[in-house]
């Protein structure tokens, strides 16, 4: 038992991990406008008419669209299967065995101190999480030997939102997430990059493979910005078919 307590906290731990490297607005390139040459009037030995300017629609900012806290959430159906309408995506438990986070852990997974999780409570809770660019789990699955994925998500600052990709933020976090694995206890670590299939979305992974107490330990991170949200999928298996059962849970919500 003790083995499989430090290999959920190190879960726990690397999923936080991975989801608090989105950076910071002073980080992101700042925009500059580019410098435009005054017009210079040629002489003319007879006045010409000035062609007439074309109407131009000035660009405006788009505001950013209101999302409401239950979209962000997302919930486990009475069917079993969680949905988050916000990333239009679903999960459906690999076996029997596996179970969710109800409401209740999920907020205290998150550092809530809501006794009652009503959606009032919920809403007001999650707006200070977003207000304060906090990382929250809005969902949570395990067996009983420890293998889990989880959905999380981070609001990004302004600048963030236009300049982070997802791409990025992934390989800006190996080099950290393996020295952190590193000191605990982790060893033979790989890591590499690629594309995966979640939910008929093509998004870039970080898939970290390693051994501690004598168990291999398979790790992948899925990253997406939507909305003005850092989100990421995590999912961590004991075995490649643990990890292609983690896999073939995540759906499409829109059929």
């Amino acid at each position: 038992m003790k083995r499989i307590s430090v290999l959920i906290a190190l879960i726990l731990t690397l999923a936080l991990l991975f989801t608090g490297c989105g950076g910071s607005a002073a980080s992101a390139p700042a925009v500059t406008a580019e410098p435009t040459a005054e017009p210079t009037a040629e002489p003319t030995a007879e006045p010409t008419a000035e062609p007439t300017a074309e109407p131009t629609v000035e660009p405006t900012e788009e505001p950013a669209p209101e999302v409401e806290a239950e979209d962000i959430m997302g919930a486990v159906q009475d069917d079993g299967v969680y949905v988050n309408p916000l990333l239009a995506l679903s999960f459906t438990l690999p076996e029997e065995s596996w179970t969710f986070f109800d409401r209740e852990q999920l907020m205290q997974a998150n550092g809530a101190v809501v006794e009652v999780m009503e959606d009032e409570a919920l809403a007001q809770q999650l707006a200070e999480y977003m207000e304060e660019g906090r990382t929250f789990y809005t969902m949570y699955a395990s067996s009983p030997q420890g293998e889990n994925t989880s959905m999380m998500f981070q609001r990004l600052t302004t600048a963030e939102a236009l300049f982070a990709k997802a791409q990025a933020t992934l390989e800006a976090s190996v080099e950290p997430s393996l020295k952190q694995l590193e000191s605990m206890g982790l060893t033979n670590l790989t890591s590499e990059i690629k594309d995966v299939e979640i939910g008929g979305k093509t998004l870039p992974c970080l898939q970290i493979q390693g051994e501690i107490n004598g168990v291999t330990l398979l790790s992948h991170s899925v990253a997406m910005i939507e909305d003005g949200y850092l989100s990421m999928i995590n999912m961590t298996a004991f075995s490649q078919e643990g990890m292609d059962a983690l896999y073939n849970g995540w759906h499409s919500a829109n059929g």
